[in-house]
């Protein structure tokens, strides 16, 4: 099993409006679930084009450091005969815009992390210990095996991104709990009454999947 050291995470309780960050009991719950989500997928691949990419995770691979409230996540990934550390820090969950899922292949789904403008994070490609590259983007790709944990993960990240907003005043909870609540609307009638929601892209893939398959 691999092991990655990242910096120790503090999330702030939900329920203490006025804290500005997340408490550690929160960054250990999250850090914990959403690392045992990944680790669920571990060694799934796909080829794409004759390439076979494997994917696998350090047992914590996903964390937020306490004093500037980012996050920071790492995959390993085998491809062309090297194994490549994609490490991805600089991500403010509580600048969530959105989540979208893409299928790669029958086994393997791409979580994208869809950050506000302004808000990019930032990939370094590392190769035996030293960094080759990096760039900055505004979003954040999490290789995940398709199945029934899938919808977990995905909720977990939205409760994530909520309780940051929260911690720093940015929504209420009234407003967090009406949104989980009208959730289960029609995504047309959601988008409408929410048109700023974290849930709106996903609402968006729901009407064009739904479209495509009317149209078939």
């Amino acid at each position: 099993m691999k092991y990655l050291f990242l910096p120790i995470l503090l999330f702030v309780n939900i329920f203490s409006v006025q804290a500005q960050k997340l408490a550690y009991e929160r960054a250990d719950h999250y850090t914990k679930v959403l690392s045992s989500y990944q680790m669920d997928g571990n060694n799934i691949s796909y080829t794409i084009r004759g390439s076979k990419y494997e994917f696998s995770y350090p047992e914590t691979s996903f964390k937020i450091a306490f004093y500037n409230q980012l996050a920071t996540h790492a995959v390993y990934v085998k491809y062309g005969g090297k194994e490549v550390l994609f490490l991805t820090d600089s991500i403010n969950m509580a600048k969530l815009k959105g989540i979208t899922r893409h299928e790669m292949s029958d086994e393997v789904i791409i979580v994208r992390i869809h950050l506000e403008r302004g808000a990019s994070s930032i990939i370094r490609d590392i190769e035996e210990g030293k960094v080759v590259s990096s760039i900055k983007k505004e979003h954040v790709d999490v290789y995940f095996k398709n199945g029934a944990t899938l919808g977990g993960f995905i909720s977990t990240l939205y409760r994530l991104c909520f309780e940051m907003k929260v911690a720093q005043g940015l929504i209420t909870q009234a407003e967090v709990d009406t949104q989980n609540h009208d959730w289960g609307m029609t995504p047309e009638k959601f988008i409408k009454k929410y048109p700023n929601s974290i849930f709106n892209m996903e609402a968006e893939q729901i009407i064009e999947k739904r479209t495509k398959t009317q149209g078939e």
